[in-house]
C-alpha cells in the first residue's frame, strides 16, 4: 500500500508492516546504467566522452548523499508515527536536503 510521495519523487510503501522506499534520484553510469559504477565497467575505462573522471566522482558522491537521505527517511518512517513523515514540515526538510545535495554536486 502506498503511504505517500515526498519531494524528489521518493515514494513510501508499507507491506507486511515494513516500510519500503522507491525513488529514481540516483544517477546511473552513462555506459552500464548501474548506479554503483565508479569507472568499473569496461567502456568507462577507455571512453570518457559521456562522463569524465570529475563527472563520475560527482555522480558517486551524489548517489552516496541520496543513499544517506533515503536511509534516514526509512529509519524515520519505521516509527509508528507516520503522520510526521507525511507532514509539510518533513516534506520541506526533505526538499531542503535535496536542494543542498544538488547545490553541492551539481545535479
Amino acid at each position: 500500500m502506498e503511504l505517500g510521495t515526498l519531494p524528489g519523487g521518493i515514494t513510501l510503501f508499507i507491506e507486511d508492516g515494513c516500510v519500503r522506499l522507491e525513488s529514481e534520484l540516483k544517477e546511473s553510469c552513462p555506459y552500464c546504467n548501474k548506479t554503483d559504477c565508479c569507472f568499473d565497467c569496461d567502456q568507462s575505462q577507455w571512453d570518457d566522452s559521456l562522463e569524465d573522471e570529475d563527472g563520475t566522482n560527482n555522480r558517486v558522491r551524489w548517489n552516496a548523499a541520496i543513499d544517506g537521505l533515503e536511509s534516514l527517511i526509512l529509519a524515520l518512517a519505521s516509527d509508528p508515527d507516520l503522520e510526521f513523515i507525511l507532514s509539510n514540515r518533513f516534506n520541506n526538510a526533505v526538499q531542503t536536503a535535496l536542494d543542498a545535495i544538488g547545490n553541492e554536486y551539481g545535479y
